[in-house]
């Protein structure tokens, strides 16, 4: 017999639109993190005038006027020795390894706004709105005298550069998994959007071969209950209604993947079309659910 293909009946842009609504934010986020990740600490700066200190260079930077820092009681921080103030909750910020910014909650059960790359080096600045400010200028000393007593032209303090060795691996492993996981989603994501109207049926001898998908493989003939084989309107026919996914894909006007039936039988689903749907049972458990663009001569040619 000649091998025939059938393309998937052309579905909704609903799937399309799904995945670019979905897809885009993922891969900003991915984006996002993976310059945060990466140069985050590098660019971040505390800058310290007459006014106040302002912190650039990061999403939680902002400036706090000088009446509200009290200056007089900044300090260096040593962690280890007051271990009340280790930070034990994000409450909204970033917190790798080896660079926190924004905001925690401390041991103490106070709020702190961080920007902290080395805590050996970590100065505490306590502040009359109800939170400290913890940060880690990369000479500490000089950072203190300038806000004691602050030049005519404003000084500029980058963050530490420094950290424990022994952290750094684990660091970039976070930092890669951050980047490559939303980027990986949003991949996911187009490929699916992509395969709406990719996925192909191929009758041949051996049985049916189905592409483009994920969960696309070949079917052999001898496993298909050919004689059982009908066109359903699954919007009337409940009984193969699907109703539950176990490992597919459900988007707005395309399935595919595994999923419960309504009569309790696993599914096998490529379905674009709901109202004209070839319903093929197998001897291996399951019920093969696809919408090819021609129903009639795709059931024509796998029953020939």
């Amino acid at each position: 017999m000649e091998d025939k293909v059938f393309p998937i009946a052309p579905g909704s842009s609903a799937p399309l639109w799904f995945c670019g609504v979905i897809g885009c934010p993922t891969l900003g986020l991915g984006a996002f993190l993976g310059t945060v990740a990466l140069f985050g600490s590098r660019i971040v700066t505390l800058e310290v005038r007459h006014q106040g200190v302002r912190i650039q260079g990061d999403v939680y930077g902002r400036f706090i006027p000088r009446s509200s820092l009290k200056v007089a009681v900044a300090r260096p921080l040593n962690r280890k020795a007051e271990p009340s103030y280790a930070p034990v909750g994000r409450t909204n910020g970033i917190g790798l390894p080896n660079y926190q910014s924004g905001w925690f909650r401390l041991a103490n059960g106070s709020s702190a706004l961080l920007f902290v790359t080395d805590w050996s080096r970590a100065v505490l600045v306590p502040t009359t709105e109800d939170f400290d400010l913890i940060v880690s200028p990369a000479e500490p000393q000089t950072f203190l005298a300038a806000l004691e007593q602050p030049a005519k032209a404003a000084a500029t303090f980058p963050l530490s550069s420094g950290g424990t060795p022994s952290r750094f691996p684990l660091s970039r492993l976070l930092m890669l998994a951050a980047v490559l996981i939303p980027l990986a989603i949003a991949a996911l994501l187009g490929y699916i959007a992509f395969s709406t109207r990719r996925v192909r049926f191929e009758v041949l001898d051996e049985g049916l071969r189905i592409r483009g998908d994920i969960f696309g493989r070949t079917i052999p003939r001898t496993t298909l209950h050919l004689k059982d084989a009908q066109i359903l309107n699954l919007k009337k026919d409940v009984a193969h209604r699907p109703c539950l996914r176990t490992f597919g894909v459900g988007l707005p006007g395309y399935s595919s993947g595994w999923f419960r039936l309504n009569d309790c039988r696993k599914g096998l689903l490529f379905l674009t079309d709901p109202s004209r749907a070839v319903c093929v049972p197998t001897s291996d458990g399951y019920t093969l659910l696809i919408s090819p663009q021609d129903p009639e001569g795709f059931l024509t040619a796998l029953t020939a």
